[in-house]
């Protein structure tokens, strides 16, 4: 599939409870995931892909059952957002950012305060090294 997801978590049936969309060239920023789909999701992966943008929008809500969220391998920017108790993740277990265009992330520490049942978290970032060659 090509393009972005906008269209995609709106058609998805309410009581998904494994959404896999892994590679396949969707584009753009990752939208707000309906309330009723969040409810009833336990597994999330969309890595692989090429989206864009900061995880403010689609990370703002309850998601009471997620167990695994994959986002690795994308083209997220920016610092890691510090959520607070804005967001609610009580069962995550799994979270990976691998691979993204992450500058900053201090707050991977208090991002998931309320992700109490966390045991593996990615948020590696590539370092990118300047050199400059004075002749």
């Amino acid at each position: 599939m090509v393009g972005g997801l906008e269209h995609v978590f709106s058609g998805v049936l309410p009581s998904i409870q494994v959404l896999n969309l892994a590679a396949n060239s969707f584009a753009g920023i990752l939208p707000a995931i309906p309330a009723d789909v969040a409810n009833t999701l336990t597994q999330l992966d969309v890595s692989a892909n090429a989206l864009t943008g900061g995880l403010e929008q689609f990370l703002s809500g309850q998601f009471p059952n997620l167990q695994s969220l994959n986002l690795a391998a994308n083209n997220f920017a920016g610092a890691l957002p510090a959520f607070g108790n804005e967001l609610s993740l009580p069962v995550l277990t799994f979270f990976s950012m691998a691979d993204n265009a992450l500058t900053d992330i201090a707050n991977a520490a208090t991002a998931f305060v309320g992700a109490t049942e966390l045991a593996v978290v990615y948020v590696l970032i590539t370092l990118k090294i300047l050199c400059y060659f004075f002749l």
